[in-house]
């Protein structure tokens, strides 16, 4: 049999403008499975091979000896004046994990020993590893490890990284920003969601949204010197959402009206389950406790469980914000008659649920509030002002 030669220059050259080309003609597509790999075979007298041969390629992590981390082998491969193609990775998937800075590509052609040297494999088939689950990793102190730039086409530029997935995009630091966004003239970061939290911002080991641990670092920072630090605006709810307090150290100013919850509350213990809405009376098993009314005309009505009362007294007991005066959901049935605005409300015997007073003497001691909206028939949750009596 003829000794063959493989000589390589060809290979590193094909291999470059084939990548490179695939990046322009699809650049909206996946990264592509394969790499293509081209070399040029010469028997023992330098004279270029014409023949169909098999041929299995082999990707090292060490450019003598040790196992090959990735095989592939073609039946039949045409060699035409010594030049031969292959598509490295078309009928074995390569993987991120074979790719890395030393992968070294043995040849075997036919029955003969596996050519010597392996060749290593450069930069461009390096680029595969940027396949789903690779890491770019580095070290630079001034620039940015990884730059995405788009100027558009015909057009106005669109998004330079676009991510999908739970999350689609996640940013990182133990020191800095995890992800920083700047625009000229549109939006520095943009955050779209059907179902879900379009942007969350969590600070410090366990945080929360829009909570910071340790005191002092924000979940969600915004700034500028030329305009709102941050803007937020809905058109079927509410704007911004804040639970817990909020501390301003400027002006507030309010351009529509200030609507805030109407009700006065302090804290009562719960006996049994209790709901927001909720028609409770006195437990006397329990001091200072409270457990969902179902006898009507009940003398022993504590009140209504508020919703978001605007005021909690202070107090040491740890239980249902329970409404004393101001307006408040509350959960009732008209069942038992129709209730209209202005209506004196009572207890019922659906357990947590008011009811119209029919009977005024029996009301006496036990008037929870006056119906502020009206309700036909059922249960419900209408708002009443609370007026006990």
């Amino acid at each position: 049999m003829k000794t063959r030669r493989l000589m390589v220059p060809l290979g590193i050259a094909a291999v470059l403008m084939a990548l490179y080309w695939w990046g322009i003609a699809t650049a909206s597509a996946e990264a592509p499975t394969v790499i293509t790999y081209q070399g040029r075979l010469t028997d023992n007298s330098g004279q270029p091979i014409n023949a169909t041969l098999p041929m299995t390629f082999a990707l090292y992590a060490v450019p003598d000896g040790g196992t090959a981390a990735w095989v592939e082998a073609y039946p039949a491969i045409t060699v035409t004046d010594g030049l031969f193609t292959a598509y490295l990775g078309e009928t074995v998937l390569l993987s991120s994990a074979v790719l890395n800075d030393n992968t070294y590509l043995g040849l075997t052609v036919g029955s003969d020993s596996e050519m010597r040297p392996r060749q290593r494999l450069g930069s461009v088939p390096y680029a595969r590893t940027l396949a789903p689950g690779a890491k770019i990793k580095g070290l630079s102190s001034s620039s940015a490890l990884l730059e995405v730039s788009n100027g558009g086409r015909g057009g106005p530029p669109g998004p330079g990284i676009s991510g999908v997935g739970n999350p689609g995009v996640v940013g990182s630091s133990s020191s800095a920003p995890g992800v920083v966004g700047s625009s000229e003239s549109g939006w520095g970061v943009f955050g779209n969601s059907i179902s879900g939290t379009a942007i969350l911002g969590i600070a410090g080991p366990g945080g929360t949204p829009g909570l910071a641990f340790p005191v002092g670092k924000a979940g969600v920072l915004g700034y500028s010197n030329i305009g709102p630090g941050m803007f937020a605006w809905s058109t079927i709810t509410h704007s911004l959402v804040v639970s817990g307090s909020a501390r301003v150290t400027g002006d507030l100013l309010v351009g529509g009206d200030v609507i805030t919850n109407a009700d006065v509350a302090e804290h009562y213990v719960a006996v049994g389950t209790l709901e927001a809405g909720n028609v409770v009376m006195l437990d006397p098993s329990t001091p200072l406790g409270v457990r969902r009314a179902d006898q009507p005309y009940d003398t022993t009505v504590a009140g209504i469980i508020s919703t978001d009362p605007a005021i909690v007294l202070p107090g040491a007991v740890d239980g249902v914000p329970l409404a004393l005066v101001g307006r408040v959901p509350v959960k009732a049935d008209a069942s038992y008659g129709a209730i209209h605005i202005g209506d004196l409300l009572t207890t019922s015997s659906t357990p947590g649920h008011a009811m119209r007073c029919d009977d005024r003497l029996q009301c006496v001691g036990a008037i929870v509030g006056k119906a502020l909206e009206p309700l036909d028939e059922g249960t419900g949750v209408i708002l009443v002002l609370v007026t006990l009596q």
